[in-house]
């Protein structure tokens, strides 16, 4: 039997479950370092490497995160038509609104029920994020569209350029 909490054998052979759930240490580091284990999966590395790795992926996969991450799309989107203000960092408005239209298609794949893959959610959280990044920083040689080609593609489990 298959379940969220552990597998045991099909043919009932063996009586022991062995848990997946991962231990309280993996998920403390998880959350203390969010941002660095979504550079690390956003880079390729496999959520099998490590407890806190695997539990990030299935945690930037759930469905909070998946609206938190279409959240803060439509959030980026409408600060780039707004007027700068000195209270937030603005993004950069060419670069934003030239892929305008690949933003809302991906806002709108998170809010549905299809499958996403973790390394897509994890260049998008990074792209999202880092307000020193080509969403937020004018790039002349169109990082910021490359970046979300690249998540785009690894949400539904391409494999996307390196970071």
């Amino acid at each position: 039997m298959l379940s969220g909490t552990g597998v045991s054998a099909l043919d009932g052979s063996h009586s022991t479950e062995r848990v997946f759930a991962p231990g309280v240490l993996a998920r403390l580091d998880a959350r203390i370092r969010g941002h660095a284990l979504d550079r690390a999966l956003a880079a390729g590395v496999e959520p099998i490497d490590s407890p806190a790795l695997a539990h990030r992926a299935a945690r930037l996969t759930a469905p909070r995160m998946r609206r938190r991450a279409a959240d803060g799309i439509e959030r980026l989107l409408d600060a780039a038509v707004q007027a700068p203000s000195p209270r937030r960092v603005s993004p950069s408005r060419a670069a934003v609104a030239a892929r305008a239209e690949a933003l809302w298609e991906t806002a709108g794949l998170l809010r549905s029920s299809s499958p996403v893959y973790a390394r897509g959610m994890a260049i998008l959280t990074v792209l999202l994020t880092d307000g020193t990044g080509p969403a937020y920083a004018e790039s002349p040689n169109g990082a910021f569209a490359e970046r979300l080609e690249a998540a785009r593609v690894a949400l539904m489990g391409g494999i996307g350029d390196e970071e």
